[in-house]
């Protein structure tokens, strides 16, 4: 099904921890401790994530080394279908 949308299941697992609580950014530490991965790990994956418009990265407001993800509305709505 992921396939069949493009995704992959580490990407679509990657989204769903995202969408989790779509109206609050995650960190990306917060986001490798969720999928119990290493934050290298994750490096590539967001990065192709957010080249294909999915996933937003931005500046988190309280500390300028860090930075929070979120998925787009495209990304939400995708997420939501393959869900269903």
């Amino acid at each position: 099904i992921c396939r069949k949308h493009g995704l992959s299941l580490a990407d679509f697992t990657l989204m769903g921890a995202l969408r989790i609580d779509r109206a609050v950014p995650m960190r990306a530490t917060d986001l490798a401790v969720t999928l119990q991965v290493a934050n290298s790990a994750l490096t590539e994956r967001v990065s192709k994530l957010i080249a294909a418009g999915m996933v937003l990265k931005t500046p988190a407001p309280d500390d300028r080394r860090a930075f929070t993800l979120q998925l787009t509305p495209q990304a939400a709505t995708l997420v939501e279908a393959i869900h269903s």
